[in-house]
């Protein structure tokens, strides 16, 4: 069985930065963590650059994660969302309080894995789709098993007594 490409290998464009010198120390601040691959001239700190410099979103989630990114960065992208998902199903065993923080950093990984692999050209449009369904769906159906059963059926909290009782 062949080893899957890593993410750098499978790089087919970048996008331009819009503030060049924030998207370049993104992209070097991962690179401390040990991605050897976000060095100045390697495709892959192209598409750090420009995500960075042209979305506050993306750079805010780099810096954020910067420790993970560089983990997830260097190895085979399908297998970090794995690890995203499983994460997930992982927490789901436990307490409903500590699934928040859980959901809260799948979610942030999973948006800047899924929009690095679009801007560089790693994923196609389908993969990309494709990724960002499942983890939709499971963050919708584990907010709805968790919400009071007043929520889920249209009641309001803020309305009281016989009216509430009478519309549920």
């Amino acid at each position: 069985m062949s080893k899957a490409a890593t993410f750098s290998e499978r790089i087919t464009r970048a996008s331009r930065a819009f503030d060049p010198a924030k998207g370049q120390a993104a992209a070097a601040q991962i690179a401390a963590e040990g991605l050897a691959e976000a060095t100045s001239d390697s495709p892959l700190a192209a598409v750090l650059t420009g995500a960075a410099g042209s979305s506050t979103y993306l750079a805010g989630l780099m810096e954020k994660e910067t420790r993970w990114a560089a983990e997830a960065l260097s190895g085979a992208p399908e297998t970090a969302f794995t690890e995203i998902l499983a994460e997930m199903r992982a927490a789901e065993a436990g307490e409903a309080r500590a699934l928040d923080p859980v959901l809260r950093r799948a979610k942030r990984r999973g948006a800047l894995l899924i929009g690095l692999a679009d801007l560089g050209g790693v994923w196609d449009f389908e993969a990309v789709t494709d990724r960002i369904s499942p983890t939709r769906r499971w963050r919708s159906h584990r907010a709805f098993i968790s919400a009071p059963s007043a929520m889920r059926t249209g009641c309001r909290p803020r309305t009281a007594g016989r009216r509430m009782r009478a519309m549920c």
